[in-house]
């Protein structure tokens, strides 16, 4: 049986300075674990415009499904400014979108009560309307709850990131993520492995995963630390790459791979993504096989 897989929150456009590109960490989360052999569908909410009607075809077109996507007829559809500072980043995330109303209805929680997984995150949580929405659909999941903190300029709050953290026992985060919760939560410790276990001890937590870009990544349960080397490439574009690991990574998990096995390929494929421009690239034969 091919496992199921929520992923909620946002959707969007990147607009980089020459392009835009599909953006939204849980549909470039969709896209990879469909690639991955997974039932991955997101949820999300898109306005009635142009732009709306734009990522309904090129979600057709990436064979991401769409029975999750909301239409709203007041609210426009998301888009994310990025302004490329040498390899690194700066998002502006324009507020008040379609994906700041995201609903909960019959059809979702019913998926939700028979998936495998779902995967959510912080960001789509900075409104009440889709923080409560995605949270009844979290609840409603019976198998793995992987949360994606994904930190992004004030859309969080210490309340957000805990409550996140109890509905949770698969965590993934990037290194600088790390750091920030370890000021919000106080935690005891300096070093990543220790921060990753005060963290599973305080919030009883299954697994955590701290990535930390070209240096690969850190995995780390109640019994085991796996600590996976990065992998030097020419960085195109780094949009996306936490995304497709994440989606590696629950891969994985749900296929009971060994955490060495688990942490090699989604290295690997996250540094495929950092190689090409946008979030969502084609893949290659050779890495789906992986």
């Amino acid at each position: 049986m091919t496992p199921s897989v929520l992923s909620v929150g946002e959707i969007l456009w990147d607009i980089f300075p020459t392009a835009k590109h599909l953006g939204g960490a849980p549909v470039n989360f969709a896209y990879h674990a469909r690639q991955l052999g997974l039932d991955a569908k997101p949820v999300s909410r898109i306005g009635r415009d142009s732009l709306g009607s734009e990522l309904l075809e090129i979600l057709k077109t990436k064979n991401i499904p769409t029975d999750f996507i909301q239409l709203d007829p007041v609210h426009p559809t998301g888009t994310v400014e990025v302004r490329m500072t040498g390899s690194d980043h700066q998002f502006i995330i324009h507020e008040n979108v379609a994906w700041d109303f995201i609903q909960t209805t019959p059809e979702i929680l019913n998926a939700a009560k028979s998936a495998h997984a779902v995967c959510f995150g912080s960001l789509a949580q900075r409104t009440p309307t889709s923080r409560s929405a995605i949270q009844t659909i979290v609840k409603a999941c019976p198998g793995l709850k992987i949360c994606d903190i994904n930190l992004r300029q004030q859309f969080f709050t210490p309340e957000i990131l805990e409550t996140s953290l109890r509905l949770t026992n698969v965590l993934k985060l990037n290194i600088d993520e790390l750091f920030v919760l370890k000021d919000i939560f106080a935690l005891g410790g300096t070093l990543p492995a220790d921060l990753c276990r005060n963290l599973i001890t305080r919030f009883n937590l299954s697994f955590i995963c701290a990535t930390r870009g070209p240096d690969g990544a850190l995995l780390v349960t109640k019994n085991q630390i796996v600590d996976q080397p990065g992998k030097q490439v020419n960085v195109v574009d780094t949009v996306g790459c936490g995304d497709a690991f994440c989606a590696a990574l629950v891969h994985g998990l749900l296929t009971e791979k060994p955490l060495e096995q688990i942490a090699q390929t989604a290295n690997e494929i996250g540094t495929f993504v950092a190689t090409c421009p946008g979030a969502t690239p084609d893949w290659p034969q050779t890495l789906k096989s992986s």
